[in-house]
């Protein structure tokens, strides 16, 4: 991971994991924070259309985010661990197993507000 800071998204690509209202997020933030970077692990791909179209469309995203796909499990921990935050935009969990994992290794948690994460605290 070389941004500074370095996020990281883990889940699947779809509506309920909301990638594209992360990408809103992330776009605005890198205005403040041109250097920092998004990784993206996914292994359902459902929205994978839609996230490369807006990557293409945006040069600051084009240049911020990327990408991995689908890794092996025992290489989360190095993943966890490298990022300086664990990104969220799930509609529906609050503390997923991506997120305690995360934070366990030491992942600062960035959530977006939503009715399951405002319930979880």
């Amino acid at each position: 991971m070389d941004g500074s800071p370095n996020f990281l998204w883990v889940g699947r690509l779809n509506t309920t994991k909301d990638p594209l209202t992360v990408f809103e997020g992330f776009e605005k933030y890198l205005v403040a924070a041109p250097a920092a970077k998004l990784y993206m692990i996914f292994d359902v791909d459902d929205l994978l259309q839609e996230v490369n179209d807006t990557i293409k469309q945006s040069p600051v995203l084009w240049k911020a985010v990327s990408l991995k796909g689908k890794i092996d499990n025992d290489e989360l921990s190095a993943w966890y661990s490298a990022a300086d935050f664990y990104i969220s935009g799930s509609h529906s969990e609050g503390g997923s197993y991506a997120l305690l994992e995360a934070m366990a290794c030491g992942a600062y948690r960035s959530l977006h507000r939503s009715r399951s994460a405002e319930n979880d605290g």
